[in-house]
This record gives C-alpha cells, sequence and structure tokens, in this order.
C-alpha cells in the first residue's frame, strides 16, 4: 500500500510549489526584520586621558527603526594589554527616527597602564519581542587614545 503513494505527483505540485513559496516569503521578511537598527555616521573621542578621568564619546548615527532597546557593552585595553571591562548600559527604544547625536562618558579605572590604549564597544540591539532571544549585534568598534602621566 505504501508503494503506490507517491509525494510529487501531478496534482501535488501546485501545492508544493506553494508551500516553499510561503516558507521563502517567511524566512525573507525575517531577514529584512534583522537589518541594522541604526547606520553610524561618525564616532570622536578623547585623543589623550589620564588615569580615574573619562574617555568623551560623541557619536552621530541615523536611526533606522524606532523599537529598539540597545545593549552597550565597553571594554578599556590599557598601554600593557590589560582589559578593563566596563558596567553594561541599557538603553530604552528611542522615539524618533532620523539622524541623532549621542554622547557618552566612559570611566578610565586608576589602575591603567600609560601609553596607547583602546576603547572597544560593541552594541547590541533587541528590537522585536523574538530578538530578545536572537538579537542584533552589530560589528565591535575599537577606538585608541593615548593614556597620559597624572
Amino acid at each position: 500500500m505504501i508503494g503506490n503513494v507517491c509525494v510529487f505527483s501531478r496534482p501535488m505540485i501546485a501545492q508544493h510549489l506553494l508551500a516553499i513559496l510561503t516558507a521563502g516569503i517567511i524566512l525573507g521578511s525575517f531577514g529584512y526584520v534583522r537589518r541594522d537598527p541604526v547606520q553610524l555616521v561618525n564616532i570622536e573621542t578623547s585623543d589623550r586621558v589620564r588615569p580615574g578621568g573619562f574617555i568623551d564619546e560623541l557619536v552621530e548615527f541615523d536611526r533606522r527603526r524606532n523599537d529598539c532597546e540597545v545593549t552597550i557593552h565597553a571594554e578599556i585595553v590599557d598601554g600593557q594589554t590589560v582589559h578593563f571591562k566596563l558596567a553594561s548600559k541599557d538603553l530604552a527604544p528611542a522615539v524618533s527616527r532620523g539622524p541623532t547625536l549621542v554622547f557618552r562618558r566612559y570611566p578610565v579605572p586608576f589602575a591603567a597602564a600609560w601609553g596607547r590604549g583602546e576603547l572597544i564597544i560593541q552594541r547590541t540591539y533587541h528590537c522585536w519581542p523574538f530578538y530578545h532571544y536572537w538579537p542584533i549585534q552589530q560589528p565591535t568598534i575599537t577606538l585608541p587614545f593615548e593614556i597620559v602621566p597624572p
């Protein structure tokens, strides 16, 4: 009895094509929704910072969506390549789309060694309730600066 069952018989080809088209549309819409919620235009930081001071960051970006929460993970690497993880910041969704300027300050630990340092920033966006389990991560940004003697 089972030998007579044909999955791709002529009457069922239309149903299979419709199922493939529907799955393609669903997967395509997931890919479209996962596009980057912001486009970075310009980033400026402090050039020279003392231990115990602050790195000022001025970010200019263009918001494409206004339903995204963002978590910012920052880390400082000092002149002797010691990594200092900074507290994560959770920011609420923006009210509007379009060009935006944001100013943030990151503390430089007193224990940071003098010399060339780097501020490493990773932004993770949670836009749709489903994406709390599969967030959108932007590429890591590395910003150089110099740690000078106090």
